[in-house]
């Protein structure tokens, strides 16, 4: 890192050595990635959309940018792209198009599995209330994806679908559940699936009204190979080795 004095006396230096032949790339220390300009364009496109659909989102737009740069980390990768709490399907609908964008809907199924109900339980470790979180009319979440061949709409307790849903491996997993149980559950079921160099995201690990599911994942990946870290968004995630 250095200041703008500095920059010019190496531009000085690197115009008189043979490093004048070569690219040279700067980034500016105060780079918003949240306006890098592919990102851009499709985040506001699928806004825009959902605005105009009536369909409600509440994940930010730092979540969307770690969701864009996870799934483009592992495009390479064998298996398919996954999220555990739709809701009303506003962050869904973004990986649906992002998969479309990418050239990756023919190749990857996205798989997304709610109850469509509410959160069905509710244990002493989660603040999220049973039934919060409903989508109410699945219906509309089913038309919402009309236009997305690749995409699977599992609805139901996650606990209990999808050991059922014929779901394979995986090489991005976006979860969203709140609570402990599920959280856990998932860890447990999935983890074997993901493929080397796959991702599992945590939505709400860092927020203090999802204590839940962060204990469930800290207490699972205790032991483990993996470490748990933390995203640009605030949410944590897991590279499978």
């Amino acid at each position: 890192m250095v200041d703008t004095a500095s920059i010019y006396d190496i531009l000085a230096q690197v115009a008189g050595s043979r490093l004048s032949e070569k690219a040279l790339l700067t980034v500016h220390r105060d780079t918003d990635p949240l306006t890098e300009t592919e990102f851009l364009r499709i985040k506001d496109s699928c806004q825009a959309d959902l605005t105009r659909r009536g369909v409600l989102w509440y994940t930010s737009d730092a979540n969307w940018y770690c969701g864009y740069q996870y799934l483009k980390q592992t495009a390479s990768l064998e298996g398919d792209v996954a999220e555990f709490g739709v809701f009303q399907g506003g962050c869904s609908y973004f990986l649906a198009t992002l998969l479309r964008h990418m050239g990756l809907d023919e190749k990857k199924r996205l798989w997304l599995f709610d109850t469509f109900q509410g959160i069905p339980d509710q244990s002493p470790l989660d603040h999220a209330e049973k039934e919060s979180f409903s989508a109410r009319e699945v219906g509309r979440v089913r038309e919402l994806f009309g236009g997305f061949p690749n995409v699977e709409l599992v609805a139901g307790d996650v606990c209990e679908t999808v050991g059922k849903s014929g779901m394979d491996r995986l090489a991005l997993a976006h979860i969203d559940c709140d609570q402990h149980r599920p959280t856990r559950f998932l860890c447990e079921t999935l983890y074997p699936r993901m493929v080397r160099g796959g991702i599992l995201m945590f939505q709400n690990y860092s927020l203090g009204g999802a204590y839940g599911e962060r204990v469930a994942v800290d207490t699972f990946f205790r032991g483990k190979p993996e470490s748990v870290l933390i995203g640009y968004d605030g949410a944590a995630f897991v590279v499978k080795l």
